[in-house]
């Protein structure tokens, strides 16, 4: 009983961090709707209008539309987005502010607060997954009820960026290195598979864009939307659970260290 207890506590202290964040943007749906429109913007503008003139591609064998290869690709996209911010910029600020110490003066550990910084990314990342999975299906891109697959994958997508990002603004000393955020997302979203095959890039460049984690999720909703399970797509998962537990670890480590000074 004791241990349940204190798992309980753990969760809700953790918890607070989500009831916190849906105070606060309560009134800033304008916001959200700025960040998902993005995706679908893009849908619009690759899916719809290129797609009409490229026609059909060619995608490890498989013959598809163009709108049905950049759909999901714009799914992981909107994955990505949803927990982005949250995790650089607004984690950034709370940072710098320091609101961060001041939570550590309660029982609440730096685990618990990672926990509850991802907790709440997470649920950003499924409200723009969610409503970008709807305008695929009213788009008519959602072929068959396996599509519903495509939103647990893209939650992994969402933990394993929350982790990462997180780790990674940790290492940020001032606001102006959060160009390179931008600078990464613009080319991760251009050149991980996502408006055009992997087979147009020479050899060498495809053994890069394999390695990059948004590649590795945007073939797992190919995959998940199109109900073809492969070992391809276990080998997705792990990559990304994976990236998930070492952006986490090395997040709580570089909190522990930051917020002990």
């Amino acid at each position: 009983m004791p241990s349940s207890a204190t798992a309980g506590a753990k969760f809700h202290r953790s918890s607070t961090f989500v009831l916190r964040g849906l105070m606060l943007n309560r009134r800033a749906w304008p916001n959200f709707v700025s960040t998902l429109l993005e995706p679908v913007i893009l849908l619009l503008a690759l899916g719809m209008g290129m797609g009409r003139l490229i026609g059909e591609v060619t995608v490890d064998g498989r013959i598809m539309s163009y709108e049905q290869f950049v759909a999901p690709a714009m799914l992981a996209t909107a994955a990505v987005s949803g927990v982005v911010n949250e995790t650089t910029y607004s984690f950034y600020a709370k940072l710098s502010q320091r609101l961060y110490e001041g939570y550590l003066a309660t029982p609440l550990t730096v685990g618990e607060l990672a926990a509850g910084e991802t907790a709440w990314a997470l649920l950003c990342g499924g409200i723009y997954s969610s409503a970008f999975l709807v305008s695929m299906a009213a788009f008519g891109l959602a072929p068959s009820w396996w599509i519903l697959l495509a939103l647990p994958g893209a939650a992994l997508i969402s933990l394993a960026f929350a982790a990462v990002s997180m780790a990674a603004t940790t290492f940020m000393r001032r606001w102006e290195d959060f160009e390179q955020v931008s600078i990464w997302m613009f080319v991760m979203t251009m050149c991980s598979g996502t408006v055009f095959p992997i087979e147009a890039y020479p050899g060498w460049g495809q053994v890069i864009v394999r390695l990059t984690p948004l590649y590795q999720g945007v073939e797992l909703l190919r995959d998940l939307s199109a109900g073809r399970l492969t070992p391809g797509t276990a080998g997705h998962v792990c990559y990304l659970l994976a990236m998930s537990v070492a952006g986490f670890m090395l997040a709580r480590r570089r909190l522990s260290r930051l917020l002990a000074n």
